[in-house]
């Protein structure tokens, strides 16, 4: 759901989760249902960050107009690769007769 910020993010210096900032006044962004509860003043501070804006989002009519495109799963094979050969650790050192 779109919603407005109010002036309380900046007075309080509250950063707003979705935005990852302090919100200016009059910006419009999106949240959830759940979110807006705690922003509109469920909050600790009692104090409404946002109001709600518009309850419908806007929509264009040219995807209305279009039918639904059905994905189709792609499977993707499996290549199988040569195996990394072993790591087997130090060589021994050669015992030099002298």
């Amino acid at each position: 759901m779109l919603v407005r910020a109010t002036d309380m993010s900046a007075k309080l210096k509250v950063r707003i989760k979705e935005l990852h900032r302090i919100a200016s006044e009059g910006e419009v962004f999106e949240v959830t249902p759940m979110r807006f509860d705690v922003l509109a003043g469920k909050n600790k501070y009692k104090a409404a960050f946002v109001k709600l804006e518009s309850a419908k989002k806007v929509v264009d009519v040219e995807d209305l107009a279009e039918e639904p495109v059905i994905k189709e799963e792609v499977k993707e094979e499996v290549v199988n690769e040569a195996p990394k050969p072993k790591k087997r650790g130090r060589k021994p050192k050669v015992k030099t007769d002298e």
